[in-house]
């Protein structure tokens, strides 16, 4: 029987197809740009959970956002935001990534002002995701969303972890990397990749492409394909982290050395996941490289010139952090 309140496939489809050009035409037509004649800023920011969170103001809301290289764009949680923002009420945008619900139904907003320092961005389009309690339960109460891709796309993005510190340059003032070690940088689906080698107990070497993601807060986390699972030496099946879609089941594996360039090497115990790619990504990703990881070094991620810098602090003993955070859209 034919339901009045239930859209036909090639509506539903068209709807989708609507949402998808207006969400990418907002991004197309989003400028962020220096206030005061400036080429650079720099802010403080805290790490909560191997996770960085900056001070970000949409429209004039003080707002905490994590810095998440992961995601395509800005993305706020809760329903409260839907009165806040002008919404879209006839579009629906889907969000996912790490976790097991997939798709999330989100509101869309365009045409908001946003500002990080001396940094403003006009134009801006926001996700709205209505679960406002997706980080409560790992200690993240107080972080309103989540901003990535924007940002790292228009400005060469310094992060200096031990300072608890953050500038952005204008590509053509670009900060000295003296003393940093420098490798090839690749940008996939808008996420940064770049070479590395883990080596486990057994001697088992795995080289590839693994991506930067500053919005997770483990050390490392390998992708597990299935026909690969044989490969791998995991010990334990375990809760890794949670993300966008919920809780991430998956392996802890063994100890083993993770080695990025000539000079930077520390002992981790990995996580895996069972992990599906996309036509858009990087197809032979081995897996991915956190800010557990990275955060007792300075880094500088330069996607115009496609080049990572990493300055070496010194090594550090081997800590378990238990969650991350991590999202696509």
């Amino acid at each position: 029987m034919y339901n009045n309140n239930t859209k036909a496939p090639w509506k539903r489809y068209a709807l989708s197809m609507v949402a998808t050009m207006l969400f990418t035409l907002s991004i197309a037509d989003t400028n962020y740009r220096f206030l005061n004649n400036k080429t650079s800023t720099t802010l403080k920011f805290k790490l909560i959970n191997n996770l960085i969170v900056i001070p970000v103001k949409v429209n004039g809301m003080d707002l905490n956002l994590i810095l998440d290289t992961g995601m395509r764009s800005v993305v706020l949680f809760g329903k409260k935001y839907t009165r806040r923002l002008e919404v879209l009420d006839d579009v629906t945008v889907r969000l996912s990534g790490y976790g097991k619900k997939k798709n999330r139904p989100c509101k869309l907003s365009l045409d908001n002002d946003l500002q990080i320092q001396d940094v403003l961005g006009q134009h801006v389009s926001i996700v709205i995701m209505p679960s406002p309690d997706l980080f409560e339960d790992v200690g993240l109460s107080n972080i309103d969303g989540i901003i990535g891709y924007e940002i790292f796309s228009r400005f060469i993005v310094r992060i200096d972890y031990p300072g608890n510190q953050i500038t952005l340059f204008e590509p053509y003032a670009a900060p000295p990397i003296v003393g940093f070690e420098t490798l090839p940088l690749t940008i996939k689906d808008t996420k940064p990749y770049i070479p590395a080698t883990l080596i486990d107990d057994a001697g088992q070497s795995y080289q590839g492409q693994f991506h930067v993601d500053t919005g997770s807060s483990q050390d490392i986390m390998m992708f597990l394909r299935e026909e690969d699972e044989k490969n791998f030496r995991v010990r334990d099946r375990a809760l890794v982290g949670v993300g966008i879609g919920g809780n991430i089941k998956g392996f802890v594996g063994e100890k083993s050395q993770m080695h990025l360039g000539n000079n930077f090497s520390k002992e981790i115990v990995p996580k895996y996941i069972q992990r599906l790619f996309s036509n858009r990504e990087l197809q032979d990703a081995k897996g991915s490289i956190g800010s557990g990881f990275l955060k007792h070094n300075v880094v500088i991620l330069d996607y115009i010139n496609m080049t990572f810098h990493l300055r070496k602090s010194g090594a550090v003993p081997h800590k378990r952090y238990p969650q991350v955070v991590a999202g696509d859209i």
